[in-house]
């Protein structure tokens, strides 16, 4: 079933590309469907390039696609929490726990750069 979702999100974000819930929700069911954290990442870096290439093109969006950012950022350390918490005995999960921390920084400094909400 989520891989069902995961083919349709696909085909979605291909088409809306600026849909930063779209992206959310394609990242949440690849991590859902047992997707590795490699397909986590490049839904995140696509995500990214998709919102900014958009904001790039409309300034106005600019605001909205951080804030898309982060919560992406977010959700993809709560991804990296999961699987550190989930690897199997005798498995090193020391780069895990460094991609969430610098994840959760980079979410940290989005909040707080200029133009961000509440900033």
């Amino acid at each position: 079933e989520h891989q069902k979702a995961v083919e349709v999100l696909e085909r979605a974000v291909r088409h809306i590309s600026n849909s930063g819930e779209l992206w959310l929700q394609l990242h949440s069911e690849q991590e859902l469907a047992g997707s590795p954290l490699l397909t986590l990442r490049q839904v995140f870096g696509r995500c990214f390039l998709a919102l900014n290439n958009d904001a790039q093109h409309d300034p106005e969006k600019s605001q909205a696609m951080q804030a898309t950012m982060q919560d992406m950022m977010l959700q993809h350390a709560d991804a990296c929490r999961r699987a550190a918490q989930s690897i199997p005995k005798g498995e090193d999960p020391a780069e895990l726990w460094k991609e969430m921390r610098s994840t959760l920084e980079r979410a940290v400094n989005a909040a707080s750069a200029p133009g961000a909400d509440g900033a």
